[in-house]
């Protein structure tokens, strides 16, 4: 006889605290994946407030893309009275406050609040509210409040999704997935601001319609722009020996497809002469791991750098491997080429090629080790080739060199007032 149960439990790790539902089937517990819907608590208010739902777990959240989604709200949060950042965890980890008062325009007039819904506590929420999304995790908040609306009697109000990546490729086909690609089709009600063209390109070509849509250039990263207009946007003469291949690594994230990269640069120096190895060092920058010997050379980590540890590297460095199975391009391969490496990336159909983007980007089409090895290859031969001295710098296509700050105020974002 099948028997089966359903309760539910709060789970704790050091990242996060998420209420899940337990089924138990024959005596046999499963738990499933699926964030639990938070609870809401119906409130009267006038006075239309931006609420900013924070992602859990900050710290692991890309520093670039970070930056961005707080730029965006210190410039959306101008029309409101009233704005709020949410929690999705517990606040008071040190690691994931920041000064909101920063990212708040025209205080003292404004009320700026905090709030959070990590526990069984309902939150607070009024006809009133605008949501900022950051991602897929807070779109169920928005639906919960929609649903309230609908409750009340009340239009349902539109919200900003600021969308940084197509996030069902980040999990395996699944009720994850599906309820994660449904936060997509809340058309008429969702403002989309895409996080590169690349990426809006791909939302397109599938298909995927908003009520308004703003497609957003990423900057060039602030410090890497300020130390190429103090050398005049002339890359000074890389060393002329040993060569150097740096490899962007994150061995635990499966979109980084790491094990194809370390693949593709064993099957390149497999290819070398015992002299061109000798004058060729790998390192790989990110997430920090073991060093690996690939037939005698060894791939070195340096781990995470400081921003201007890692300006001096990618300026002496005269390659660049740096995979992303996403259509968007992410920034470690547009910093190298900008920085004067032959880069080698990957494209992700239908979407991104980077093939044109800047002549020191070699695109492959999968991430192949036997591609991958050989654009190393070529990339290889261009930089033995190439005559040495100070060259200009050529900034990707995808890249601006603006601030996000002036690049957000090109946009020209509507805001989004309840009715």
């Amino acid at each position: 006889m099948c028997t089966k149960s359903v309760h539910s439990i709060i789970t704790c790790d050091q990242d996060t605290h998420v209420s899940m539902d337990v089924f138990t089937f024959d005596n046999v517990s499963y738990v499933s994946p699926l964030p639990s819907i938070p609870q809401l608590r119906w409130e009267k208010g006038t006075a239309p407030r931006f609420n900013a739902i924070l992602p859990k777990s900050m710290r692991y959240v890309p520093p670039e893309n970070l930056l961005t989604a707080l730029s965006l709200i210190a410039a959306l949060s101008k029309t409101y009275p009233a704005v709020r950042f949410i929690f999705q965890e517990p606040r008071g980890d040190a690691e994931d406050m920041f000064d909101f008062n920063a990212y708040v325009k025209q205080l003292p007039q404004k009320t700026l609040q905090t709030a959070s819904y990590s526990d069984e506590t309902p939150l607070d929420v009024t006809s009133s509210d605008v949501f900022f999304c950051m991602d897929w995790t807070s779109v169920l908040l928005w639906q919960a409040h929609a649903a309230l609306m609908t409750k009340h009697g009340r239009p349902r109000t539109p919200f900003y999704y600021f969308i940084q990546d197509f996030e069902p490729g980040s999990v395996p086909f699944s009720s994850t997935y599906g309820q994660i690609l449904a936060t997509y089709n809340h058309k008429h009600y969702t403002h989309a601001i895409i996080n590169s063209l690349e990426l809006g390109a791909f939302f397109r070509r599938q298909g995927f319609s908003f009520a308004k849509t703003y497609t957003l250039k990423p900057s060039l990263n602030a410090a890497i722009a300020s130390w190429l207009r103090s050398v005049d946007f002339m890359l000074p003469a890389k060393p002329k020996s040993p060569l150097m291949l740096v490899v962007y690594s994150r061995p635990q994230i499966l979109q980084n497809a790491f094990d194809a990269a370390m693949a593709g640069c064993k099957r390149f120096v497999d290819g070398l002469s015992r002299k061109e190895r000798q004058n060729l060092r790998i390192v790989s920058v990110g997430d920090h791991h073991q060093h690996i010997d690939l037939h005698g050379m060894e791939v070195r980590s340096l781990g995470w750098l400081d921003v201007e540890a890692y300006i001096n590297l990618l300026s002496s460095a005269h390659m660049g491997l740096s995979l992303k199975v996403s259509p968007h391009p992410s920034y470690p391969p547009l910093e190298m080429a900008t920085m004067g490496l032959h880069t080698v990336t990957n494209a992700f159909y239908p979407g991104k090629d980077l093939t044109g983007n800047h002549p020191l980007l070699l695109s492959v089409s999968a991430p192949d080790p036997e591609l991958i090895a050989a654009s190393l290859a070529e990339a290889h031969a261009l930089t033995r080739s190439q005559p040495t001295g100070a060259t200009p710098v050529i900034l990707p296509a995808s890249l601006s060199i603006h601030s996000r700050e002036e690049d957000i105020d090109k946009l020209r974002i509507a805001p989004i007032i309840p009715k």
